[in-house]
């Protein structure tokens, strides 16, 4: 795929454009934009994790599948590897915590088999992630590890991502203050991106963070950006999984 459609994709998804908005451009884009076949396939991906955050999982899981398919045939590596993480993010969508881990595995293992350490990277901390929400904190402190072993110290997705996810992490294996200050070095960061999802992502990762060591009021202000966030973004898993940890602190709360 070329790197100024890579670049479009990425914009669209991460950036503050509506998903309904992003996803009509990115069709566009593929109907009138004469693309290799590597390329349209990667279009299809984009597509599939915009309809994937839309809850609309059937048609994203069948455009990751085609996209896959059509990688396959071409024998194209790192798109492959990264048909692999999408499918992940329509399995999580769908509320297969386990299928996205399988899928997240095997990202994590075609970018490392060709030695692709940025990739990988990234792949690591969802990965992480994942198993934290699995209740995996050990597992998931190892991954989020390996990802900040990798992390460029320009690449804020990778800066931000590594430190949430070992924050979440290091707070359930009982190491309070090196969740603290990880999570104060990711709100800094922060401070240095223009991608949306990154900010809406990681104030979520940072509530549960804050909510399990007490800080119940920070927890609610970070979630409820978090969610504004989700919903001016038509991102309707995001917005849905934030209101449902803000009822549970408020019921945790309630006498």
């Amino acid at each position: 795929m070329g790197r100024a459609t890579s670049y479009v994709i990425v914009a669209l998804l991460r950036g503050s454009v509506p998903l309904p908005e992003a996803l009509v451009e990115l069709r566009e884009m593929r109907e009138v934009t004469e693309l290799s076949a590597s390329a349209e396939a990667g279009v299809r991906l984009g597509e599939a994790e915009m309809l994937a955050y839309m809850e609309r999982q059937d048609e994203a899981r069948d455009l990751v599948e085609a996209a896959a398919a059509e990688f396959d045939e071409l024998g194209a590596r790192v798109e492959l590897a990264a048909a692999e993480s999408v499918r992940a993010i329509v399995a999580d969508a769908s509320g297969d915590r386990e299928g996205a881990e399988r899928a997240l595995r095997s990202s994590f293992e075609r970018f490392r088999a060709m030695d692709d350490a940025s990739n990988g990277g990234l792949v690591a901390v969802d990965l992480a992630n994942v198993l934290a929400r699995l209740g995996r904190h050990s597992e998931a402190e190892a991954m989020a590890a390996i990802a900040a072993g990798s992390a460029a110290d320009f690449d804020v997705e990778a800066q931000v991502g590594w430190r949430t996810a070992s924050a979440r992490a290091r707070t359930a294996l009982g190491d309070v203050d090196g969740a603290l200050r990880l999570v104060d070095e990711a709100t800094e960061r922060l401070e240095a991106s223009d991608f949306t999802m990154l900010r809406a992502d990681s104030m979520g990762a940072m509530a549960d963070v804050l909510a399990t060591l007490g800080s119940r009021l920070e927890a609610i202000e970070r979630l409820e950006a978090a969610r504004g966030i989700y919903s001016a973004k038509g991102h309707l898993v995001g917005e849905r999984r934030a209101t449902q940890r803000l009822e549970e602190l408020a019921a945790a709360h309630s006498p």
